[in-house]
């Protein structure tokens, strides 16, 4: 059934009183602005975009446990931040930044890949916590439009798509020699560079079919090894982030969202991989 106008516009209001203002107190009031401007965009009033309550969100959200960071990061060193880093909208804040850092530290992979390279501070700040290792960040084209779009699977956050940089965090900085960056759609993108990485970040398109596929496509390589992969976002303003990993958790994999955070990790060993639906 079609959700009506009236409904939509109900949900949004209820977004902004919610998810907006709890993105607010976190982050600071300069995340409000781009917050409300996303509620608009999830009510579409000239469109056909379909929303999903706070409720409905919350709801998937507490499917999925909660663990503290040190209950997955025991051993991690002294993080390297940098006083540089910014929080553009889109990218990772400090309070999502640190535990990832912490868990990717931990792990010390030789290989890791994230999806979703946006101005690439992220990125900038993973290479900085990993001297002995390399870090993969795939992207769309910088060239990319709507327009172009062949997949058959939706995307989001074209807003955050139309103005990145991609990459121009570390692009800039000679010194950053373990990144490597790879353009295209990670629908269709070929894996195989990445064949040998133990760790992954996906915080790419936020839609359950992208996470979905980008999960999966992670998994794919994870088999006869030990993993770890991070989602960022898996929060209430992020219906498809959270509906799908509390979709794995029913399936048997441990997925764990880190507490007072917008990070989920979970850790696989390959040769015990729950069977998928």
């Amino acid at each position: 059934m079609q959700t009506t106008l009236a409904s939509r516009i109900g949900k949004g209001l209820l977004t902004v009183n919610a998810a907006a203002i709890v993105r607010a107190v976190l982050h600071g009031v300069h995340d409000l602005p781009p917050r409300l401007t996303g509620a608009y965009h999830a009510i579409s009033p000239f469109g056909s975009t379909s929303f999903a309550s706070f409720a409905e969100a919350r709801a998937f959200l507490e499917q999925i446990p909660e663990t503290q960071l040190w209950e997955v990061a025991e051993t991690f060193g002294s993080l390297v931040l940098d006083k540089d880093h910014k929080t553009v909208e889109g990218a990772l804040p400090w309070v999502d930044l640190v535990p990832v850092l912490s868990v990717v530290r931990d792990r010390a992979p030789q290989t890791m890949l994230e999806i979703g390279t946006y101005f690439g501070y992220t990125t900038r700040a993973l290479a900085q916590n990993l001297p002995g290792g390399t870090v993969h960040t795939l992207d769309l084209p910088e060239n990319f439009t709507p327009e172009q779009d062949e997949t058959a699977i939706p995307k989001d956050d074209f807003h955050l798509i139309k103005d990145r940089r991609v990459g121009a965090a570390f692009r800039s900085d000679p010194k950053i020699k373990n990144i490597v960056q790879h353009f295209g759609d990670s629908a269709t993108w070929n894996y195989a560079p990445v064949k040998d990485a133990t760790v992954f970040l996906i915080d790419g398109s936020h839609t359950y079919e992208y996470i979905k596929n980008d999960t999966e496509k992670c998994l794919a390589l994870c088999q006869n090894r030990r993993a770890t992969i991070l989602w960022h976002d898996c929060d209430i303003c992020h219906l498809g982030v959270v509906e799908y990993l509390s979709d794995l958790v029913k399936q048997g994999y441990p997925v764990r969202r880190i507490t007072y955070t917008h990070v989920a990790v979970l850790d696989v060993d390959g040769s015990r991989l729950p069977m998928r639906d």
